[in-house]
């Protein structure tokens, strides 16, 4: 009996408690106002909050990406507008301005448009030609290779828009890169004068040449009698015609040819385009676009046809301006300098190679060095 009435008074103080502390937890309850099922809703409430914002912030990633694509259109678009004003230009240049040509038409396939234009000179063009040069396509260098003595007026529209920067020898290819990148910083473009045919080292060069009786023939000429030295250079010279004028050149000019690489290495690593020109655009222009299309590792046979592409574009090759031993004196036979027939340039790229090794040992070996030949490669290839 008493063990059964002890059982009876455990189960009411635990129903008791159970009661009160349900109670309590109850109390608990209605203190904060919710109810369990209210929590579970607000719960799920929450959920809903955190999915509708991480589907805001999916919608403005989305809406992010769609602006910035729309911007690259747009300056693709913007690009595309450019390119072809500049091709625009460019076509109607081919047609004012002698020999001109865009030297990545050499292989559109692999080098950059734009960069690098060659021709005759431009420096007697129209007010106009020279608004199209320095306005639409932008020119930032016209890399003259002419001799002192081959120089007209000054004074003509484009020479007029144009600060001048000169070459000497006396510069160390360090100090002369410094100077043309602080050129390009200049708001005008800039005249950069190399002549790569000079007449002191040119003329010693030829007599070089010459066989020994000559030789000691025009020594004597040059104290005595003036005019007969004069006439032997020039019949020595017509005699060898283009191979030989590119050989001299080669032989006596090849710190200013490694000049005129760090030129176009600095255009092409700013971006700036360049015009690239002597008297005719064809063959002092060619031996350095030849030089520059092989740094860009060019197959030989396009090198050539690039120069092939000046027969019949420069209609002659001027007389130089004074009566002196100038870059181009009277005396010479035209026919022996007209033209551009593949074996002139297949002779000077043959020549490089047997007595330099190859353009890249012969630029190397006088102040433009491989690097600079892989980066100006680089800055003219195609993207």
């Amino acid at each position: 009996i008493l063990s059964v009435a002890a059982e009876k008074k455990a189960v009411s103080i635990t129903g008791t408690m159970t009661d009160k502390a349900g109670g309590e937890n109850k109390q608990l309850i209605n203190k904060l106002n919710f109810t369990p099922e209210e929590i579970a809703r607000e719960v799920e409430s929450g959920e809903v909050i955190q999915r509708e914002a991480a589907e805001e912030e999916e919608a403005e990633e989305d809406a992010s990406i769609a602006i910035q694509e729309n911007l690259q259109k747009s300056f693709d678009d913007l690009e595309l507008f450019a390119n072809e004003n500049l091709e625009m230009a460019s076509k109607s240049l081919e047609k004012k301005v002698r020999n001109f040509r865009d030297l990545a038409s050499s292989n559109p396939e692999t080098l950059a448009p734009f960069r690098i234009y060659r021709c005759g000179d431009p420096t007697t063009s129209s007010a106009l030609i020279t608004d199209v040069l320095c306005e639409v396509i932008g020119v930032r260098f016209f890399l003259d290779l002419r001799a002192p003595d081959e120089l007209g007026s000054q004074d003509t529209p484009l020479l007029n828009q144009v600060d001048t920067l000169r070459y000497s020898r006396d510069m160390d290819m360090n100090t002369w890169r410094n100077l043309v990148r602080r050129a390009l910083d200049q708001p005008r473009p800039t005249r950069v004068s190399i002549s790569i045919l000079n007449s002191k080292p040119f003329y010693e060069g030829l007599r070089e040449r010459m066989p020994d009786k000559w030789q000691f023939e025009a020594k004597w000429a040059e104290w005595f009698k003036p005019s007969k030295e004069k006439a032997m250079f020039m019949d020595a010279l017509n005699s060898g015609g283009l191979p030989l004028l590119n050989e001299l050149i080669l032989d006596t000019a090849p710190q200013e040819i490694a000049a005129c690489m760090h030129v176009l290495s600095v255009a092409a690593e700013r971006g700036a385009p360049l015009v690239l020109f002597c008297r005719a655009g064809k063959d002092r222009t060619g031996i350095i676009s030849a030089l520059a299309l092989s740094c860009c590792k060019l197959d030989r046979s396009l090198i050539i046809k690039d120069y092939t592409l000046s027969e019949g574009r420069s209609s002659h090759l001027a007389k130089g301006t004074s009566g002196g031993k100038g870059a181009l004196p009277g005396g010479l036979d035209m026919g022996a300098f007209k033209g551009a027939p593949p074996e002139v340039i297949t002779n000077a790229l043959r020549y490089i190679d047997s007595t330099f090794g190859s353009p890249s040992e012969y630029l190397a070996s006088h102040g433009f060095s491989r690097s600079f030949q892989d980066s100006l490669k680089r800055d003219l290839s195609l993207k």
